[in-house]
């Protein structure tokens, strides 16, 4: 059996809002407790409005205001052996997040990822930018880049197009890809087939399938569509 990469244990959230000059606090996650294991694909399921995106988020340590952890321990554990405390960095260290965590060991891909792109630059430069995070240089970014859209199955012609001369279901799997290029142990993808047609959404699923395939890592992905998660 494949050991556990990702735990969390009673975790708490809240949504802390002003109204009529009274503070409000509005429960969104209420002492969840999961066990994520290596290679496996974990549907969260719930209607629109449930907490499921703020689950996640919180899992993921990408907490902002108003939104506050109140109590829990999530643990990741990576390939490396080395084990991160979640929430501790998420409240006092975000910098280690986003420097050793995100994009390398979990990465996250939103409601609406195609809106993350932008419309004024090329794709192969998203690419490029996401390599120079590591120091890798131009003409090495883009052979990495080229044989990671090959693996998954991408057309590499969509390197050289902007945003908006794709289609919607291309350039959600054009953000999955940018999102798992440094093979992480865990990827987030909250409702990743929505305002999808049923073609698209199927090449959607397939890819995320052929994601876990390919890196043997662990695809967590939210949806209040049951057909969805039966499908991947």
């Amino acid at each position: 059996m494949n050991a556990v990469i990702l735990k969390a244990e009673n975790v708490k959230a809240q949504y802390i809002v002003e109204y009529n000059k009274t503070e409000l606090h509005v429960d969104a996650v209420s002492n969840v407790s999961i066990e994520v294991y290596g290679n496996e694909i974990l549907g969260i399921a719930g209607e629109s409005g449930c907490g499921k995106s703020t689950f996640i988020r919180v899992l993921y340590g990408y907490v902002t205001p108003p939104l506050r952890i109140l109590n829990g321990r999530i643990t990741l554990h990576t390939r490396e052996g080395k084990k991160y405390d979640i929430i501790s960095l998420a409240t006092k260290r975000a910098g280690i997040l986003s420097r050793e965590i995100w994009w390398r060991h979990m990465s996250y891909v939103p409601q609406a990822a195609q809106d993350v792109l932008n419309p004024t630059t090329r794709i192969k430069s998203h690419f490029v930018e996401t390599f120079k995070k590591l120091g890798i240089e131009e003409e090495e970014a883009l052979r990495k880049t080229k044989e990671h859209l090959s693996s998954l199955g991408l057309p590499l012609d969509v390197l050289d197009a902007y945003p908006h001369q794709l289609s919607g279901g291309m350039r959600q799997r054009v953000v999955i890809a940018l999102a798992t290029v440094f093979m992480p142990e865990v990827v987030f993808a909250d409702e990743p087939t929505s305002a999808l047609d049923v073609v698209s959404q199927k090449a959607v699923l397939r890819m995320l399938r052929r994601l876990r395939e390919e890196y043997k890592n662990s695809v967590i992905i939210v949806s209040h569509d049951m057909d969805v998660l039966g499908v991947v």
